[in-house]
């Protein structure tokens, strides 16, 4: 059997196939087995090179994860704190006590039903991954030095969340409000 084909050319050919996957180094190697040592180089080869690209961009897209993460913090800073804390227990209709025992660590965030979470970050306007991150950094009792007290200040237990919500004594409306904050579109 002679030759019909140059190995460059096929080589060349291989190299601009798209997308380049293992189906198409296997159909190459098929088609030309005296090649496959070479086919299988030139394949670790480029699949190499996009990796690397893959994880220059990956480094870039972390820079800006970090970006959008202080600016879901401070979001979230202005949301739970004063005039903005006031505001936002209104418009969910639940009282400011329950968003400061999310604030001041007083409520267990692993016990947190995830529609409620969903239901507050969607309200807050940010990803649940950043409101999870925030929740999660907060000092706990970190109120607790601001008074004067002839011992010092015993940190409490971080509360379960029907435990933390059976102590705020929520009228019905307020416990309707948290069943529609827990609902998908946030409305009912």
């Amino acid at each position: 059997m002679t030759s019909e084909y140059d190995p460059e050319d096929v080589l060349s050919d291989f190299a601009m196939e798209q997308p380049l996957n293992h189906a198409v180094l296997r159909d190459y190697i098929c088609r030309y087995p005296e090649l496959a040592l070479e086919l299988t180089d030139l394949f670790h080869e480029l699949t190499l090179c996009d990796l690397e690209v893959q994880i220059d961009a990956a480094t870039l897209e972390t820079k800006s994860v970090k970006e959008v993460t202080a600016k879901g913090f401070a979001a979230l800073d202005a949301a739970f704190s004063g005039e903005g804390l006031r505001a936002f227990a209104k418009s969910i209709g639940l009282p400011r006590d329950f968003l400061c025992g999310f604030r001041d660590a007083k409520v267990r965030v692993e016990t947190v039903p995830l529609p409620i979470l969903l239901g507050l970050a969607r309200k807050l306007g940010v990803g649940v991954h950043i409101f999870l991150t925030y929740l999660q950094s907060r000092p706990q009792n970190q109120t607790a030095l601001a008074f004067k007290a002839d011992s010092k200040p015993t940190p409490q237990a971080a509360l379960d969340f029907e435990t933390f919500v059976g102590n705020l004594g929520l009228t019905e409306a307020e416990s309707a409000a948290l069943k529609r904050l827990g609902e998908r579109d946030g409305s009912a």
